[in-house]
């Protein structure tokens, strides 16, 4: 009988709704299911951009919420952040710690070290030195940059391996000392590409939901509405993209704090923005509002008929936004792989980018692709082969590479074929975890079962 996997901690500054958190929260899930003890720890922060909290404890995963565990560095919380992990880690006893993103990543792995952890593993999810990179709150604050360098430096003498989400990160923090070769391996997300191929047949009925004729032609995005994601250039791109096809439809899937900016901009370039109303006789949803649960309870016999104006934001009651509406606000959606199915062009506008799972999640559900040209963007997205590659803040050129495709169906089969072939050979989770199972008992000398 083979002895019992160590147990795990899995370690992430906040539990909202974004690449990584997803990640986390699939890689504890496959863990689980192969028998590892796989818990998480996270700070208590969320934000508009939605939780995943309860999504967490549906998995039936256990997560340990540190309350002085925040994003921002902190003199007071910092400390006990470290101490709060420590303690955790040698009450659970956990052999494998696996920290992500920056800020978890440092006390996370100081934590660990001090806990006499023997492996140390920290997933990277992109850096925040790339040139150019525009990150609120962290881009242009040249002193904070400094002793963040210096952090990561540190950071990397304490764990046993730093993964990074491509080739080019890799080397990146290699030139910059930031990590050592050893140590260092590119190692690329992955989703579960058969949740996104599965929904490929609700494109119609997502369709009808929202509104829009099948023959409509319908770019979109999905990610949160924050500075780097570039939402605003994607909006003046389909402005100018709706002067030759007046009836095109943009939907914006997410929340954050950008969204007032974003509605703003809609109206100051004659878009039109809708969002997803109330029901008959509700208060409007307002901004940040989780999405309610798909499907609508059943209309209680002899109940009055439902206006035919009355819209809802899930279920029979449909989103039927005026035709005038270019661009629909969708917020948090938990029916992503049926949106991306009803789109015919996804697009990411991101002007810093670690990686951008959710270019895969469009692959996956056979979307062509046009995204800007940055981070580790370049490598999914193969410009011509699996998608169209643009520079970022460049309004034009995206729009001409929507406007080339919307009118190219063909290329666009094309595109999503190459792109679907791609994820499926190249970033499906279940390969993923094989592959983490045998780096952990790599580092705890465990000989596989």
């Amino acid at each position: 009988m083979s002895a019992p996997h160590p147990p795990i901690l899995q370690v992430i500054t906040r539990l909202i709704r974004g690449g990584a958190q997803t990640l986390v929260l699939e890689i504890a899930s496959h863990l689980v299911r192969r028998g590892w003890p796989c818990e998480i720890a996270t700070g208590p922060e969320t934000g508009a951009e939605g939780s995943l909290h309860e999504e967490a404890r549906a998995r039936g995963l256990k997560v340990h919420v540190l309350p002085d565990l925040v994003r921002r560095e902190h003199l007071w919380h910092d400390p006990r952040a470290v101490l709060a992990l420590y303690r955790l880690i040698r009450c659970g006893r956990f052999r494998v710690v696996h920290t992500h993103t920056s800020k978890a990543g440092f006390v996370g792995r100081l934590a660990a070290r001090l806990a006499g952890v023997p492996a140390i593993v920290h997933s990277s999810h992109g850096h925040i030195f790339e040139s150019g990179a525009k990150i609120p709150g962290v881009s242009g604050r040249r002193v904070a940059m400094s002793v963040f360098y210096r952090l990561e430096r540190v950071g990397s003498l304490l764990g046993h391996r730093l993964l990074t989400l491509t080739d080019r990160e890799r080397y990146d923090l290699l030139k910059l000392r930031i990590a050592r070769p050893e140590r260092t391996v590119s190692f690329p997300n992955a989703i579960d590409v058969g949740r996104f191929t599965a929904a490929q047949g609700r494109s119609a009925s997502v369709r009808s939901e929202l509104g829009i004729a099948p023959d409509t032609f319908v770019c979109g995005i999905v990610g949160r509405l924050a500075g780097e994601k570039g939402h605003a250039t994607l909006l003046r791109a389909f402005a100018r993209v709706r002067t030759t096809r007046p009836d095109a439809i943009c939907l914006i899937v997410g929340d954050g704090p950008e969204r007032p900016a974003l509605e703003a901009l809609c109206t100051e370039l004659g878009l039109g923005a809708s969002s997803p109303p109330a029901r008959a006789g509700e208060p409007p949803v307002p901004p940040g509002t989780p999405p309610m649960p798909s499907g609508a309870p059943p209309v209680p016999s002899g109940a009055p008929p439902v206006p035919s104006d009355a819209t809802g934001w899930h279920g029979p009651l449909a989103v039927r936004a005026s035709r005038g509406e270019a661009v629909r606000f969708l917020g948090l959606r938990d029916d992503i792989p049926a949106l991306l199915g009803a789109m015919d062009l996804f697009v990411l506008s991101s002007t810093y980018e670690g990686f951008g799972l959710v270019i895969l999640e469009a692959m996956a559900a056979r979307r062509p692709v046009v995204a800007t040209r940055v981070g580790g963007v370049p490598e999914l997205v193969r410009d011509g082969v699996t998608g169209l590659l643009v520079p970022p803040d460049d309004p034009a050129a995206m729009a001409a590479a929507i406007e080339s495709l919307a009118a190219d169906p063909e290329r666009r089969f094309a595109l999503a074929a190459a792109g679907h072939a791609y994820v499926v050979a190249h970033h499906d989770l279940p390969v993923m975890i094989d592959r983490m199972e045998g780096m952990y008992r790599d580092l705890l000398g465990v000989r596989g079962t």
